[in-house]
C-alpha cells in the first residue's frame, strides 16, 4: 500500500468520524479540541473509458525500485494505520452495543452476562490492535533516522506522533471500558423497581446501605444508565481521535511522497 492509499484511508476515516454528531461530554470527560476542517480530496480516476488507439503507448510514469527505507517505513505505516482504523470500527461497535443493549443489562443476569461477554471480546480486540499499532508507530520514529533527508525525517516523525495521539486515545477508551466491565461484573443485578424500593426502605429506616442512593437522587446507578453515559462519552472522545488522524494524514505525502 503506497502513500496515496494510506492518505485515502486516513482522510476517509477522519471525515467520517467528524461527520457524526458529537454529544455533550459527561461530567467526567475532559474537553477535547474539535476536529478541524476535513483533509483535501484525493483526485479520482475518470470512470469514462476511451476507444482503443493504434498509437504507440506513451510513457506516463517511471517505476522506481523501492528503497530499503521506503519498504520498511511503509510497512510500519500500513500496520499502524490499519490497526488504528480497525480500532475506530471497534469503538463504534462498542458504542452501539452500549446504546442498544444497555436496557438489557438490568433485565436479567443472563442478559447482563451476555453483554459483558460481547464487550469483553471487543475490549480484547481493541487492546491487541492498539498495542500492535503503537509498536509500529514507535518503529516509524526509528525509521526516521534513516530517512533520505531531514525534511522527510521530520515529516515521518510528525506523522508517527499524530498517529500515536489517536492510538493513545483509543487505549484510554480501552482502559475505561475494562474498568466499566469490572464494575458490571461485581455489581449485583438491580432493576429500576428494586432500586426504588431500596431507596424507600432506606428512607423509612434511616439506614442507607453502601452504594444505594438517597430518595432525592435523580440519576440512579442502574447498569443501563452507566452504559449509556459511557457510550456518549466514547462518542465525544472519538472527535479527538479523528482530529489526530487528520493531522497524521497531512504529513503522509511529505513523509512518503517520494516512495
Amino acid at each position: 500500500m503506497g502513500a496515496v492509499a494510506l492518505l485515502v484511508l486516513l482522510v476517509s476515516v477522519a471525515v467520517s468520524s467528524a461527520a457524526q454528531p458529537v454529544p455533550q461530554p459527561s461530567a467526567s470527560a475532559a474537553p477535547l479540541p474539535q476536529p478541524s476542517a476535513s483533509g483535501s480530496a484525493v483526485p479520482q480516476p475518470s470512470a469514462a473509458g476511451g476507444p482503443l488507439s493504434a498509437e504507440p503507448l506513451r510513457e506516463i510514469a517511471r517505476v522506481r525500485a523501492v528503497s530499503p527505507f521506503c519498504s520498511v517505513a511503509i510497512d510500519h505505516a500500513v500496520t499502524a494505520v490499519k490497526n488504528g482504523v480497525d480500532n475506530d470500527a471497534a469503538i463504534t461497535t462498542i458504542v452501539m452495543s452500549l446504546r442498544l443493549r444497555a436496557p438489557d443489562l438490568d433485565d436479567s443476569e443472563m442478559s447482563k452476562m451476555r453483554t459483558i461477554r460481547d464487550l469483553s471480546a471487543l475490549y480484547v480486540r481493541l487492546t491487541e490492535q492498539a498495542v500492535a499499532a503503537e509498536h509500529a508507530a514507535k518503529a516509524l520514529r526509528t525509521d526516521a533516522a534513516k530517512a533520505p533527508s531531514p525534511d522527510v525525517a521530520k515529516s515521518l516523525t510528525a506523522f508517527a506522533d499524530a498517529l500515536d495521539g489517536a492510538l493513545h486515545r483509543q487505549r484510554t477508551i480501552s482502559r475505561d471500558l475494562a474498568s466499566m466491565l469490572a464494575y458490571f461484573d461485581v455489581r449485583p443485578l438491580m432493576t429500576a423497581q428494586d432500586l426504588d424500593q431500596m431507596k424507600i426502605d432506606a428512607q423509612i429506616s434511616g439506614f442507607r446501605p453502601p452504594g444505594i442512593p438517597t430518595a432525592d437522587d435523580t440519576s440512579p446507578p442502574l447498569l443501563s444508565a452507566v452504559a449509556r453515559n459511557a457510550a456518549d462519552n466514547f462518542v465525544y472522545r472519538q472527535s479527538g481521535i479523528a482530529a489526530d488522524e487528520r493531522t497524521a494524514a497531512a504529513y503522509l505525502v511529505p513523509a512518503f511522497g517520494d516512495c
